[in-house]
């Protein structure tokens, strides 16, 4: 809802929320695995991690609800409607590696998700 007026119906907003690949294998060798896909974002869901929660900067988080996409390096947005958080993080100088991004967007998840719950 914004200003009175529905912007996107429930049940579309549950079906963006919902892992669309539930009960599908976790990809072990790096690639991005299926579990954690709603629709157009990587979602939390209940299952196991795969790959691409670690890539979206969600490794680290546990709240079922977490949603959120990141793009070119560390630009990322993550919510969590259980807790009432948003996170925007965007850096106009980024690390040269996947491996230090993808490091970096956890680091940022994590320490902000932390730093709330204390």
């Amino acid at each position: 809802m914004w200003k009175g007026k529905t912007l996107i119906q429930e049940k579309y907003w549950t079906d963006m929320h919902t892992p669309q690949f539930r009960g599908k294998p976790v990809s072990e060798n790096g690639k991005p695995g299926f579990d954690s896909w709603g629709l157009g974002m990587a979602v939390r869901g209940d299952g196991p991690k795969s790959y691409n929660l670690k890539w979206f900067g969600l490794s680290d988080l546990t709240g079922p609800h977490i949603f959120g996409h990141a793009g070119t390096n560390v630009a990322l947005a993550i919510g969590d409607p259980d807790t009432d958080t948003q996170i925007v993080f965007i850096v106009t100088d980024a690390p040269k590696t996947q491996a230090k991004a993808i490091e970096l967007r956890n680091t940022v998840t994590k320490t902000v998700f932390d730093a709330l719950a204390s």
